[in-house]
């Protein structure tokens, strides 16, 4: 099977345990139920005393009610999923290449890692700390102070110098203006996919070890070897 039609099947199989359906299966078992009562105490009725139907009556237009609610949220989950696969399909694509989403959860290569940081104001100290998978510090880092958009690339280096195996780290900007005032940052990851998930939260890329939803990638370029698209020095 293709990765495009697993992903599709995949979002195919997520999507069949709907809610609608549940509760089209619920009203089902209901109304029989009650189609079995009415049916016994109209069999059971006294023919000099019949009982009033008007209460059968309205219980019937509230399960029709119910039922054509439900059957216009099925319609929606279906619009819904299309909306899921026509996603899913896209992100197939994406496999191979090299996306940056927002984040700050990111995979280190043989080759290293970039990360992205943006300031909304100028500060007058940044440093980027880098942690592994167990929450420890290994690097700490003075960074760029302007404000915007700003990348760094990790040769996965710790403070010792010593090189970290490859794998699933963080990290997080703590930036201070010259009031001792926090700047705020919004972090953002690069990576290359290698793998494309179908989930309740949506379309997951995964790139070695981390994920990253779809939702949240704002970019797409093809991969090279190395970083090669580099931005400032680790």
């Amino acid at each position: 099977m293709t990765d495009e039609a697993s992903a599709i099947s995949g979002f195919n199989n997520a999507a069949s345990a709907s809610a609608s359906k549940k509760a089209g299966a619920s009203l089902a078992n209901d109304f029989n139920q009650f189609l079995t009562l009415l049916t016994t105490q109209l069999a059971n009725q006294d023919p000099l005393s019949p009982m009033d139907t008007t209460e059968f009556t309205n219980q019937l237009v509230l399960f029709a009610g119910v039922e054509q609610q439900i059957a216009s949220n099925e319609n929606l989950e279906n619009l819904i999923s299309l909306s899921g696969g026509n996603q899913a399909v896209q992100a197939v694509s994406y496999i191979g290449k090299r996306v940056e989403a927002n984040g700050n959860i990111f995979q280190l290569t043989e080759d290293g890692a970039e990360i992205g940081y943006d300031l909304a104001t100028e500060a007058q100290t940044a440093t980027l700390l880098i942690f592994d998978e167990n929450d420890q510090l290994v690097r700490l880092e003075s960074v760029d102070v302007e404000a915007g958009s700003h990348s760094f690339i990790w040769d996965g280096t710790n403070a010792d110098g010593v090189q970290l195996d490859p794998g699933a780290y963080s990290f997080a900007v703590s930036a201070i203006d010259e009031d001792d005032a926090g700047v705020d940052v919004e972090t953002s990851v690069t990576g290359v996919v290698d793998g494309v998930e179908v989930r309740d939260e949506g379309v997951v890329l995964t790139v070695g070890k981390t994920e990253m939803l779809l939702d949240n990638v704002f970019g797409v370029r093809e991969a090279v070897s190395g970083n090669g698209d580099t931005g400032e020095g680790a």
